[in-house]
C-alpha cells in the first residue's frame, strides 16, 4: 500500500474508525487497520488497544467489501479470551455494520478440531494425559515393552536424584565427596543402594543390578577373582583380601593401596550363577584384554550414555523377547510405596504436552539428550521418554481421539494434503507471542493453502512469558522467518497507566538487548501516579506491609480506612505474586476492612491481559522461590521446550515487566529488606530520575 492509498483509506474510513469503538482510535491503529500488506506484524505495547485495533481491522475488512464475514478468522491464545474478544466483536460490529456480525472468534485448538472433525465426518474423542490416558499408556507398555519396564524404573529410582559417573570428575577425591554427598552409608562403607538392599560403587552399577533384579536374575556382586571363579571356589583369605581392598577403594583402610581405588576398572562384577560369568560394568571396554572380555559380560559407559544399554544386555544375556513374569513389574515398583509422585505425574504430562507441540521425534530427543546440561542423566531417560511418547500417540491412534496438541498438527496434516479447503482470506490472530510450534504450523499450513489468504498478528515481546508451556520465544523477532516479508506497525501509545510507569518499564525489559525497541507514550489523565517501594523484613511482615499498602492507598483517595465512601468510585486491587502459595490468608479480613476497594489475589502469569487502579506486588526477593524464580528447568524438559534464552534472567524480566504494568492508578513493589530481588536495585539505577517513594 503506497502512502497516498493510506492516506485515502484513512480518510474515506475516518467515521467508521471514530466509531467502531467507545473512543476513537488513534493515527497508529488506524494506519494498522487500514494497511492490507500479506503478511502483516503489529507489536503492541501493554494497555495500547490492540483489541480495539482488531475489532478495527475486522470492521475495515467487512465495511470495504474485501472480505465476507465468513472469510474472517479471528484467533485467540485461550478460551476466555476467545469469548471475550467474541463478545467485543458482536457488540462492535453490530453497532457500525448491522446485520454482518457473523465473524467469531476462537482459538487455535478450536480451529484444528473443527478441521479434523469436519475430515472425519465426527468430532472424535479429545482426550489427554490428565484423562487417565497416561496411567492407560503406561500400564500397557510396562506389560509388554521388557526394556521399556527397565528404563521406567530407572527413571523411578533416578528421576529426583543426580546421576554422575567418575568419569565426570578430575580426581578421585572429587567423585569420593560426589559418593558421600549423595550415595548411601552401610557400616564404614558408602555407596549406591540397590533394590535388593546391597551396596554397589557406583550409579552405573546401580542400574545394572536394578535390571537384572527386575528380570529376576540371581547375581552375587563381588569383587572379580583373577581365575574369574564363582562364589563357591573361593577362599577365606581372599574374601577377606576382598574386603579389605573394597573398604581400601573408599578410603577405610589408609595403608592399603591398589587399583580398586579407581572405579569402573573391572575389579568389581555381578557374578551370575545360571551363566556362569560376570556381568562386568567398566568406564571403556578397552581397558579389558580380549580373553579377558570374551568369558564374560562387558558393559561399558558408552552403551548407557546411548541409550542402548538394557538391549545390550538382553542380548548378551538371551532375554530377547522375553516378557517379564506377570506382576513383575508391580512387585519392584511397590518398593516405592507408590505408583505416581505428584511431581512425577505433572512431569510426565507436561513434557507429553509440550514434545506434542513441538511435534519432536525420537531421534532429535536422542540428540538433545547428548547435547544436555545434565547428559547423563537426559541420556538415561531419554529411551524411556521416546518410547513413552510413542505408545500415547499410538494409544491415541488406536482409540481413533485426539489431544489438545495433536489437533494442530493433524489440522496441519490435513490442509497440506489438501483434504479440506478453507474458506479465510483474512486470518487474525491475538497474543501472537504465546504461539507454539504447533500454532505456527497450522498458521503456515493455512497461508500455504491459499496465496490471497492474509495473515495480521498482534502481539508484544515484552510480554512473551509462555515458554514453560511451549511457546516459541523467537516468534515475533523472527516473525519474517516463519511467515515470510511482513510489514510491522507498533502501538506505541499506552491508555493504561502514566508516564512513569511507561518509563519504569520500559527500560528495566529493553535492559535484555535481544527485546525489540520501542518508546511507551502514556495517554492517561493521572498526573502523579505513585510508585511506592516498601520492605520488609520477615514473611509475616510482608503481608503486615501490604495491609500497610491497602491503607495508604486508601487514604491517597481521601477514603477514611475503616469507613466506605458510599460517593466514590469502587477501586480495583490486584495483589500479584509470583507463586500461587504467596495468596495472603487475611485477604476476606483486608476485603471486610477496606469496602471501597475491590481486592483480588493473582501470580504474574495469571494477572497478563488484566488491569486494575491498584497493583501490590509482592515477594520481591532473591532465593529459589524468589522474582525472579531460581527453580532450575528441569535437564528433561528441556529435551522439548524451546531453547533457553542467553541474557540473565530473560523471561522472568518479561515476567516482572507484565507485572508492572497491570496498574492504571498506583503501584507498590514490596521487597525484601536482606535478600532483596535483583530487580529491585536495577530499577533504581535504570531510572534514577523516575519518582520513587518508599513506604
Amino acid at each position: 500500500m503506497t502512502h497516498n492509498e493510506l492516506s485515502r483509506s484513512l480518510q474515506q474510513y475516518s467515521a467508521l474508525f471514530d466509531t467502531v469503538e467507545r473512543a476513537p482510535l488513534t493515527h497508529e491503529q488506524r494506519v494498522a487497520a487500514v494497511t492490507t500488506a500479506s503478511r502483516q506484524l503489529l507489536v503492541a505495547a501493554a494497555g495500547s488497544g490492540k483489541t480495539s485495533t482488531m475489532v478495527g481491522k475486522v470492521a475495515y475488512a467487512l465495511h470495504s467489501r474485501q472480505c465476507a464475514p465468513d472469510q474472517v478468522l479471528v484467533l485467540a491464545f485461550n478460551r476466555k479470551a476467545a469469548l471475550e474478544l467474541d463478545e467485543r466483536l458482536r457488540r462492535c460490529l453490530s453497532s457500525v455494520l448491522p446485520g454482518e456480525t457473523g465473524v467469531t472468534a476462537r482459538t487455535l485448538h478450536a480451529l484444528g478440531l473443527d478441521i479434523v472433525s469436519k475430515v472425519r465426518g465426527q468430532r472424535p474423542e479429545v482426550r489427554d494425559a490428565e484423562t487417565g490416558l497416561l496411567d492407560d499408556v503406561l500400564t500397557a507398555t510396562l506389560a509388554h515393552n521388557p526394556v521399556f519396564a527397565a528404563h521406567w524404573l530407572a527413571f523411578r529410582v533416578f528421576y529426583q536424584r543426580p546421576l554422575r559417573h567418575p568419569d565426570r570428575f578430575s580426581t578421585r577425591r572429587q567423585w569420593a565427596g560426589y559418593v558421600q554427598c549423595y550415595g548411601d552409608r552401610h557400616g564404614h562403607r558408602t555407596g549406591f543402594t540397590t533394590l535388593r538392599g546391597e551396596l554397589v560403587g557406583t550409579q552405573f552399577e546401580e542400574i545394572v543390578a536394578n535390571w537384572l533384579y527386575l528380570h529376576g536374575v540371581d547375581y552375587q556382586y563381588q569383587r572379580v577373582s583373577r581365575r574369574h571363579a564363582g562364589p563357591g571356589r573361593r577362599s577365606v583369605r581372599s574374601r577377606w583380601w576382598t574386603a579389605v581392598q573394597g573398604w581400601a577403594l573408599w578410603g577405610w583402610v589408609p595403608g592399603v593401596r591398589c587399583a580398586l581405588q579407581q572405579p569402573l576398572q573391572g575389579h568389581f562384577g555381578f557374578w551370575l550363577n545360571q551363566y556362569g560369568r560376570y556381568v562386568l560394568c567398566v568406564q571403556d571396554a578397552s581397558i579389558l584384554g580380549k580373553a579377558h572380555a570374551s568369558r564374560h559380560t562387558v558393559l561399558d559407559l558408552r552403551l548407557c550414555r546411548e541409550g542402548t544399554l538394557y538391549s545390550e544386555l538382553m542380548r548378551q544375556l538371551g532375554l530377547t523377547g522375553q516378557a517379564l513374569p506377570d506382576g513383575r513389574v508391580g512387585q519392584v515398583l511397590s518398593l516405592f510405596g507408590q505408583r505416581f509422585t505428584a511431581g512425577q505425574r505433572e512431569f510426565l504430562a507436561r513434557f507429553i504436552r509440550i514434545a506434542r507441540l513441538s511435534g519432536q521425534d525420537t531421534a532429535e530427543l536422542q540428540h538433545r539428550a547428548l547435547q544436555s546440561a545434565d547428559a547423563d542423566r537426559a541420556t538415561l531417560h531419554a529411551p524411556m521418554l521416546a518410547g513413552l511418547l510413542q505408545a500415547y500417540d499410538r494409544a491415541l491412534r488406536d482409540a481413533g481421539a485426539i489431544d489438545f496438541e495433536g489437533m494442530l498438527h493433524q489440522a496441519a496434516d490435513v490442509l497440506n494434503n489438501r483434504q479440506y479447503q478453507h474458506p479465510y482470506r483474512l486470518i487474525l490472530v491475538d497474543e501472537f507471542q504465546d504461539t507454539s510450534q504447533g500454532g505456527v504450523r497450522l498458521l503456515q499450513a493455512l497461508l500455504g493453502q491459499n496465496p490471497q489468504c492474509r495473515l495480521f498478528a498482534v502481539g508484544d515481546d515484552w510480554q512473551s512469558i509462555y515458554r514453560f508451556a511451549g511457546a516459541v520465544p523467537d516468534v515475533l523477532s523472527r516473525f519474517e522467518h516463519y511467515f515470510g516479508p511482513a510489514t510491522v506497525n507498533y502501538l506505541t501509545a499506552t491508555f493504561r497507566f502514566s508516564q512513569v510507569i511507561a518509563d519504569l518499564a520500559g527500560r528495566f525489559v529493553q535492559a535484555n538487548p535481544m527485546q525489540m525497541r520501542k518508546q511507551l507514550q502514556a495517554r492517561t489523565p493521572y498526573a502523579e501516579p505513585a510508585v511506592v517501594l516498601a520492605r520488609y523484613a520477615t514473611v509475616p511482615h510482608m503481608y503486615a506491609l501490604c495491609e500497610r499498602c491497602l491503607e495508604d492507598a486508601a487514604e491517597a483517595w481521601g477514603h477514611a480506612a475503616t469507613t466506605p465512601d458510599s460517593g466514590a468510585r469502587i477501586q480495583s486491587v490486584y495483589i500479584l505474586g509470583r507463586y500461587q502459595h504467596q495468596r495472603p490468608s487475611a485477604l476476606p479480613q483486608w476485603q471486610a476492612r477496606f469496602p471501597m476497594f475491590q481486592i483480588e489475589f493473582q501470580t504474574a502469569h495469571s494477572a497478563k491481559g488484566l488491569e486494575a487502579d491498584i497493583v501490590i506486588v509482592l515477594g520481591l526477593s532473591a532465593g529459589r522461590y524468589g522474582f525472579p524464580s531460581e527453580v532450575p528447568d528441569d535437564a528433561l524438559m528441556t529435551l522439548v521446550s524451546p531453547p533457553v534464552e542467553t541474557y540473565p534472567h530473560a523471561e522472568e524480566r518479561r515476567l516482572f515487566y507484565v507485572a508492572l504494568t497491570r496498574c492504571r492508578e498506583r503501584l507498590y513493589l514490596l521487597a525484601d529488606l536482606r535478600n532483596p530481588s535483583c530487580f529491585v536495585p536495577e530499577l533504581r539505577a535504570l531510572s534514577p530520575d523516575i519518582p520513587l517513594r518508599v513506604l
